[in-house]
């Protein structure tokens, strides 16, 4: 909808447009290595749309929510169960238990917990429900402070949502 998220779709994991310098620094943060170098990509990020689901790590959030007064979040939730059968059928790893979404669901209360303390304004999107209501999306979108003509959204909307991507309901 003319917005660069960074990234490119990844057909053999069914996701993607996370842009790989967010992903690393996001990571770093994560890791405890916030350097003078992280600060600066943080305090200068020029982008107005960026998606990393490691954002939702406390301390990538807690970084974030402290440097940057102009961050508003979109946050697109979805069952936990889904998630974790989503996640399961890309990888061999046996993520379909308990203890791997109780170990998300902790970490994304948390980032809300950072995101509330700084008075991050927030917003939620209902995965996949949202793929239902264009209208939402669009004022959402807004909301966050990215014009898009409604028209031409809905058009690029009505070319880019295919409710058959989505796998587990």
């Amino acid at each position: 909808m003319g917005y660069v998220t960074g990234g490119a779709w990844n057909h053999d994991m069914n996701a993607g447009m996370e842009d790989g310098r967010f992903v690393e620094t996001s990571n770093a943060i994560e890791q405890g290595e916030v350097t003078a170098d992280v600060k600066k990509y943080v305090d200068t990020f020029p982008r107005r749309v960026v998606k990393d689901p490691r954002f939702m790590r406390p301390k990538v959030t807690e970084l974030w929510a402290e440097r940057r007064a102009d961050l508003q979040v979109l946050v697109c939730v979805r069952n936990m169960e889904h998630v974790s059968q989503s996640y399961a059928s890309t990888t061999t790893q046996d993520v379909n238990h308990l203890e791997w979404v109780t170990s998300r669901t902790h970490e994304m209360i948390q980032s809300y917990v950072e995101l509330a303390k700084h008075q991050v304004p927030v917003r939620f999107l209902a995965f996949p429900n949202f793929l239902n209501d264009y209208n939402t999306v669009h004022e959402l979108l807004e909301w966050g402070g990215l014009p898009i003509d409604y028209s031409i959204g809905e058009l690029a909307w009505n070319g880019l949502v295919n409710k058959d991507m989505v796998h587990f309901r």
